[in-house]
């Protein structure tokens, strides 16, 4: 038997095993990209939406219900957020208005499975009479 035969046989084992473990390694990297480049500008947009949400509700006392269901409406549209008019409550009192919203979006990862994200924010600012 051959002094170096050994070694070399355990070598290529290795070799092997640390090329399997590199392609295992970036098909995790692969599959956790590919979630993200779904979620994210979901959830960016959710985001940015509920941050108008704020928005309107602290301008709450110089704009009516109507106006206000106007301008959510037209940035959902915006940021591609299936919103309808029905979606929408404000509740106002005498020193708050409160604004949610409820809506679902559907995510599709490769074509093979489906997943219904629901979201329901909820802003309460106090109203400040002008």
């Amino acid at each position: 038997m051959h002094p170096g035969s050994e070694s070399s046989r355990r070598r290529r084992s290795q070799s092997g095993e640390g090329r399997l473990g590199c392609v295992i390694w970036l098909a995790i990297a692969a599959a956790i990209g590919y979630i993200a480049y779904v979620i994210l500008p979901v959830k960016f947009a959710t985001s940015r939406f509920e941050d108008f949400m704020r928005e309107e509700a602290a301008f709450g006392s110089s704009k009516g219900n109507p106006q206000i269901i106007q301008e959510l409406l037209a940035t959902a549209r915006e940021q591609n957020i299936p919103l309808t008019k029905e979606q929408i409550e404000i509740v106002r009192t005498r020193e708050s208005i409160t604004i949610s919203v409820h809506y679902q979006v559907t995510l599709s990862f490769l074509g093979a499975y489906e997943y219904v994200w629901k979201f329901d924010p909820v802003v309460e600012r106090p109203l400040i009479q002008t």
